[in-house]
């Protein structure tokens, strides 16, 4: 360790924000500038211009002009919910797509599987842990550990 990161260490102790300030410094990446963006043509760019009208037209998307929208018909375009429970639509996909999404690197409970397990036999689990659950699911019984 040099003796500026041993300062900065130093200073750290003392006053926590001075890491980000530090962090900030050290950094590769000066401008605030974004990278290039792919148009909806596939290809990526540069130019500003560009840029900046990509990010006007997914932003856009998402406001509506409440003068063309009645509340009666924005009720009528909200989908029924299901009626009985059994109505929800489940398939291992969901499972596998779920254990990608967990962090590897995060803790686990003592007794409980952990989580770079479930992240990396993913693909092997789902169709048990699926089976487990219809079965769970039918019978009304949620199995204890």
């Amino acid at each position: 360790m040099n003796q500026e990161e041993s300062r900065a260490i130093g200073l750290i102790r003392r006053n926590p924000k001075f890491f980000w300030s530090y962090a900030n410094s050290m950094g590769k990446m000066k401008s605030p500038i974004p990278p290039p963006l792919r148009t909806p043509k596939g290809t990526l760019t540069d130019d500003s211009r560009v840029k900046a009208e990509l990010f006007q037209t997914q932003y856009v998307s998402v406001f509506s002009d409440l003068g063309k929208v009645s509340a009666e018909d924005a009720v009528r375009q909200i989908p029924e919910p299901p009626t009985i429970i059994a109505d929800i639509d489940f398939e291992p996909g969901y499972l596998e797509a779920a254990l990608k999404e967990l962090d590897p690197y995060s803790g686990s409970p003592p007794g409980d599987i952990q989580s770079c397990i479930l992240h990396r036999c993913r693909s092997g689990m789902a169709y048990h842990l699926y089976i487990l659950w219809k079965r769970s699911f039918a019978r009304g019984i949620v199995p204890k550990c």
